[in-house]
C-alpha cells in the first residue's frame, strides 16, 4: 500500500538541495575531483546529520509534515483537491511566485524564483490513482498516518513525498543562498 520511510526524506531533502546548489551556485562543479568531497564516490554514501530525521523526537520534520499533508488530500486524478495551492503557498514565503497553466480540464502549476539563465526545473504530480477500495489498506489511503517512522497512504511514495522534498529543499537553498544566481522552478501537473 505504499509508504514513504521519514528516515531517509532527509537524505532525499539533503540531495535535492546538493543538485540545486551544484546547478545553481557551482556550475560544471565535478564534486568527486575535490580532495574534501572524494570520499564520496558513488559507492558510499553521507547523510548530513542537520538534515536527517530525529528518531527520539516523534515530531515530522518539515519534509515529513508537508509530504503528510499532501497525502491527506484526495487527489485522485483529475482532482487536485488542494495540493497545488499548498504547495504554492509553502514556496511563496521563499519568494517564489506561481502560475496555473489550464489545458482542458487540467490545472497544472508553474513556479518559478528568479527570472535569468541556468534554469533548474523540477518536475512532479500531485493526482493519484483510485485506492480501490480502503479494506485493501493498512491503513486509511488518506490519512496520512505515521506509523513506525514511515508515512503511509496514497501517493506517498509516488509522488507527493518527493514534491513535499523538492519543496522544502528549494526553501532551505533559497535561505542559505538569497542572492543566488539562475533561476529555480518547479512544474506541477494533476
Amino acid at each position: 500500500n505504499g509508504g514513504y520511510y521519514l528516515a531517509y526524506e532527509g537524505f532525499i531533502t539533503a540531495m535535492i538541495f546538493y543538485m540545486i546548489h551544484v546547478f545553481i551556485i557551482r556550475r560544471g562543479f565535478r564534486w568527486w575531483e575535490t580532495p574534501w568531497l572524494a570520499h564520496l564516490r558513488p559507492r558510499s554514501l553521507l547523510v548530513h546529520t542537520e538534515l536527517t530525521v530525529n528518531t527520539s523526537d516523534p515530531t515530522p520534520s518539515p519534509t515529513g509534515q508537508l509530504a503528510a499533508q499532501l497525502v491527506r488530500r484526495a487527489s485522485i486524478t483529475p482532482d487536485d483537491a488542494g495540493c497545488q495551492p499548498l504547495l504554492l503557498e509553502q514556496l511563496e514565503g521563499a519568494g517564489f511566485h506561481g502560475e496555473y497553466l489550464r489545458f482542458g480540464d487540467v490545472s497544472n502549476l508553474w513556479v518559478r524564483r528568479g527570472q535569468v539563465a541556468p534554469l533548474f526545473v523540477f518536475a512532479g504530480h500531485t493526482d493519484v490513482v483510485p485506492t480501490g477500495g480502503d479494506e485493501k489498506w493498512g491503513h486509511p489511503p488518506f490519512a496520512g498516518d505515521i506509523a513506525g517512522n514511515i508515512l503511509h497512504g496514497r501517493g506517498a511514495a509516488d509522488m507527493k513525498g518527493s514534491l513535499a522534498a523538492m519543496a522544502t529543499a528549494c526553501q532551505r537553498f533559497v535561505k542559505q543562498h538569497p542572492q543566488h544566481r539562475g533561476s529555480i522552478a518547479l512544474l506541477i501537473t494533476r
